[in-house]
């Protein structure tokens, strides 16, 4: 390492008595220590994220992220805590969200990412988790038909649930009872809004499997252990982009159905989603837990 200004180094010369001093611990690093912000406008969005009560420890250069790259990140998460457009972009509606959260902070008005946490998209109806089931303000139980059900595609898809990690298995046949109602033998379904056509037990639309890395042809998508492989990589792929890590059940098929987290007025979840999708998606998997208990 260079001395600084080209200075000599400072040797000690005299002998050291006594004994040497106790260190005081190394204080938490600040984020500047660590990152300077390339402008004005970094430092003043951190400072509206921490005024927010958002944690910004994170916010410092690590695992190959710079810290521009770990700013975005926290600005997406909290614009998916307001129930505003997640994007990134920190325009006059995530603005009035900081103005909003930081007079409201007392109470809280963000969500902490615990799935046990209630939480809603803005003023919308509120979800949380409870031993293993959904719980929100409509009749979410499942009806005996949705019961015998969940027990049945739990069978059915014993061949799949093999590639399929235990943390995602729930989301899998819950998504398989809401796509196709369990059966493993599914007509193609044409989706006007994108031009395309969904596929398998999973209705994978063929576009997307494309941009996962699928390179055969369409029909192919029908077999349900491809169908199954491509719907987990889907799944993955907007936990990791989408949702930036949060676990969450209702967000997460929200992003399978209408391709990301949209703010909606028509409907009580304040969420897009195509038809009744989310009450019928939480409905099988609450029936898969209750199955999953007996």
């Amino acid at each position: 390492m260079p001395r600084p200004n080209g200075k000599p180094l400072q040797i000690q010369s005299e002998p050291i008595t006594g004994n040497p001093p106790v260190p005081a611990p190394a204080p938490e690093p600040e984020w500047h220590d660590q990152w300077t912000p390339s402008g004005l406008s970094d430092w003043e969005v951190f400072q509206d994220l921490k005024a927010a009560g958002m944690d910004m420890r994170d916010v410092r250069p690590r695992d190959g992220l710079t810290g521009e790259e770990l700013l975005y990140q926290a600005v997406c998460r909290f614009q998916l805590r307001m129930g505003i457009t997640v994007d990134g972009d920190v325009g006059v509606q995530t603005k009035a969200a900081f103005a909003d959260a930081e007079i409201l902070r007392p109470k809280p008005t963000y969500w902490n990412g615990d799935p046990e946490t209630p939480h809603a998209m803005a003023t919308h109806m509120p979800w949380f988790l409870a031993d293993g089931l959904i719980v929100t303000q409509e009749n979410v139980s499942p009806t005996r038909a949705e019961l015998d059900a969940a027990k049945l595609v739990r069978v059915n898809f014993r061949e799949e649930l093999r590639l399929i990690e235990p943390e995602w298995q729930h989301m899998f046949l819950a998504v398989v009872l809401t796509e196709s109602g369990g059966r493993k033998t599914v007509d193609p379904r044409y989706e006007p809004h994108i031009d395309d056509y969904s596929f398998g037990p999973c209705q994978i639309v063929f576009g997307t499997a494309k941009s996962l890395g699928y390179t055969g042809d369409p029909e192919g998508l029908n077999n349900p252990m491809v169908n199954a492989e491509y719907c987990l990589k889907l799944m993955r792929r907007n936990r990791r982009r989408k949702l930036h890590g949060l676990v969450d059940p209702i967000l997460e098929v929200a992003c399978y159905n209408a391709g990301g987290i949209y703010p909606s007025g028509r409907n009580a979840w304040g969420i897009r989603h195509y038809g009744s999708h989310l009450t019928r998606f939480v409905r099988n998997w609450n029936a898969i837990t209750l199955a999953t208990a007996d």
